[in-house]
């Protein structure tokens, strides 16, 4: 019965619904750049360096591009970005690479940077099969053009780039969403796992049995007690065991036994 909403004015919760794409890997990439002629493979580098959409790389002049080696630059129109803010992004040096290349190739008096167009799908899946990529995962997800973007977005968070930079390369409205674009079989390898640091106490630094686990006589017959650490678990529960074998004899188990059956 009230006669305004009070709520109307906050913006609907979006969830980040699954999705069926991935990314490229590094072998994948790098095979990819290598394996194509010269302006197709810089339109691939820019576009995984840069993380810029098709429409984005399309409308890209170079009067719009800085290629000094102290501060490469590509300056983007508001009204050809997504999010119609536009702004400067900063060229990596792969990306810088693949600039100088295409300024090469353009011919004199080219405004457009991809003057050749943007590739499309028919010719990146060629592409990709020349390269020995394939396009489906055993997983089911599949690469397009936009994976160049989910790409940077990996590399970004496998670098340890802080997630406010990250945001800002990626031109996203919020963390949440750079890190949906993230593929997460292709974040943290096990080599950078194994970089955690351990402490130098063993996880049981003796097996001592307490009123749980009491102490069993093994009649002198001891055995050495193996280091490693899950070993050394599988041991002292096996003591325990016993120990409650022992305290529970045979007939003892029998009218336990007798007593849940009735």
């Amino acid at each position: 019965m009230i006669g305004a909403n009070p709520l109307k004015p906050v913006d609907l919760l979006k969830n980040p619904k699954g999705d069926s794409k991935r990314t490229f890997s590094l072998d994948e990439f790098d095979g990819l750049v290598n394996g194509v002629p010269d302006y197709r493979s810089s339109l691939y580098r820019i576009a995984g360096f840069t993380g810029l959409r098709r429409s984005e790389l399309m409308a890209l002049e170079w009067n719009r591009v800085t290629l000094s080696d102290d501060s490469p630059t590509i300056e983007l129109l508001p009204s050809k970005t997504k999010n119609r803010k536009g702004g400067t992004l900063p060229l990596l040096p792969d990306a810088l690479k693949a600039m100088k290349v295409l300024r090469q190739l353009a011919p004199e008096g080219e405004e457009k940077v991809f003057f050749k167009g943007v590739t499309q799908m028919i010719r990146f899946r060629k592409d990709l099969k020349l390269a020995g990529i394939t396009e489906i995962d055993d997983r089911g997800r599949g690469l397009e053009f936009h994976s160049f973007r989910r790409t940077l977005a990996t590399m970004l968070a496998n670098s340890g780039v802080s997630s406010a930079v990250a945001t800002k390369l990626m031109r996203h409205a919020s963390i949440q969403q750079w890190e949906a674009y993230m593929d997460e079989f292709k974040l943290l390898p096990q080599e950078e796992l194994e970089k955690m640091p351990t402490l130098k106490s063993s996880p049981i630094s003796s097996p001592k049995i307490g009123k749980s686990c009491p102490s069993v006589s093994t009649d002198g017959n001891e055995s050495p007690i193996n280091e490693n650490p899950q070993s050394l678990v599988n041991q002292v529960f096996g003591v325990c065991l016993s120990a409650f074998n022992l305290q529970w004899g045979s007939g003892e188990m029998e009218r336990v036994e007798r007593i849940e059956l009735s």
